[in-house]
């Protein structure tokens, strides 16, 4: 895993000229492992569109409750960055 995460920062840093690296895999682990880490989150609807009416194979987010259907999931929307890095330097 550290070898793939490796490769990953170095591709977005080198190729995509990125300054930072930014892996939802990795959020998604912390925030499981440290529920502290989360400092907003918001609950929704959200699908994954199959038909291809507006995309293929991707979640689609009800934001705006559109769809009028309930909350199935909860969206991490911030995270305390500095406490989840130390997770992060961990694991490279």
């Amino acid at each position: 895993m550290k070898a793939i995460v490796q490769s990953a920062l170095r591709n977005q840093r080198e190729l995509r000229k990125m300054a930072f690296y930014r892996s939802c895999d990795l959020g998604a682990m912390v925030t499981a492992i440290d529920p502290d880490v989360i400092n907003g989150s918001e609950d929704v609807f959200a699908t994954v569109e199959l038909t291809g009416t507006y995309t293929r194979g991707m979640m689609v987010v009800d934001w705006n409750g559109q769809l009028k259907k309930p909350s199935n999931v909860r969206l991490v929307t911030s995270m305390d960055t500095l406490k989840a890095r130390l997770y992060f330097d961990r694991m490279l």
